[in-house]
């Protein structure tokens, strides 16, 4: 699984790196993909309950 995340970062860099132009760009629009899916992805964790014992 790590290998598969590093190689899609490899795979996507790669391209951003090699347009300087767009770079900015890409890279806004890169981790604001990355934060929506965190957060998309734990959108059903309740914080506040993690750490209390019943």
């Amino acid at each position: 699984m790590m290998f598969g995340i590093l190689a899609l970062l490899y795979g996507f860099s790669t391209p951003c790196c090699g347009c300087g132009i767009y770079a900015l760009l890409l890279g806004s629009l890169s981790l604001l993909l990355i934060l929506a899916t965190i957060m998309y992805l734990t959108r059903n964790i309740d914080w506040y309950e993690l750490g209390k014992e019943e």
